[in-house]
């Protein structure tokens, strides 16, 4: 037999038995935040975007490498690079890197585990190749690739390495990006 799409919902038990409270799917990987505040991730990983220091591949989870001991209350998955929000507004990036997208000021990449970018943060969402998040100040910044300007600079659609505000509204309160 050839394995065929399920079109049908299964129910997945994976790591530990702490109930999953977020779950976010990338373009061949998939991440979720268990109620444990622990973060796992599984699928393709060419670019490190599970986050495990490694490049390897995983068709079951493997839990991210934390870069302290506060835990994951939200998680985004991208084309190839994954970013999680801690408890206390520190957000965190990891994977391909090519245009600025991790926030970190240059385009090393790969990046296998998580890299804090500058700020802190409340909400967080990623597109195909930018990032934007909602500051605690409530302001907006964003970062990556930006050569239609979808990062809403105005003035540039150059790529962008990171975070950079959105104008001057401080009442931004989530962020959602195509």
């Amino acid at each position: 037999t050839t394995n065929q799409p399920t079109a049908m919902p299964v129910t997945a038990t994976m790591g530990n038995d702490s109930p999953w409270i977020e779950i976010a799917a990338g373009f061949n990987h998939t991440c979720g935040v268990r109620q444990d505040k622990t973060l796992w991730c599984w699928g393709r990983n060419a670019s490190g975007q599970l986050g495990d220091g490694t490049t390897t591949t995983r068709p079951d989870p493997k839990q991210v490498v934390a870069p302290d001991a506060l835990g994951w209350v939200d998680v985004v998955a991208s084309g190839d690079f994954t970013c999680g929000l801690r408890d206390g507004g520190a957000l965190y990036c990891w994977g391909t890197n090519t245009l600025g997208q991790l926030g970190q000021m240059d385009v090393v990449s790969p990046v296998s585990t998580p890299k804090q970018v500058p700020g802190t943060f409340v909400a967080v969402d990623a597109g195909a190749n930018h990032t934007c998040g909602v500051r605690t100040d409530g302001t907006l910044a964003c970062w990556g690739r930006n050569s239609s300007g979808e990062l809403g600079l105005g003035h540039t659609t150059s790529p962008v390495l990171g975070p950079t505000p959105v104008g001057v509204a401080t009442n931004w309160k989530r962020v959602f990006l195509g």
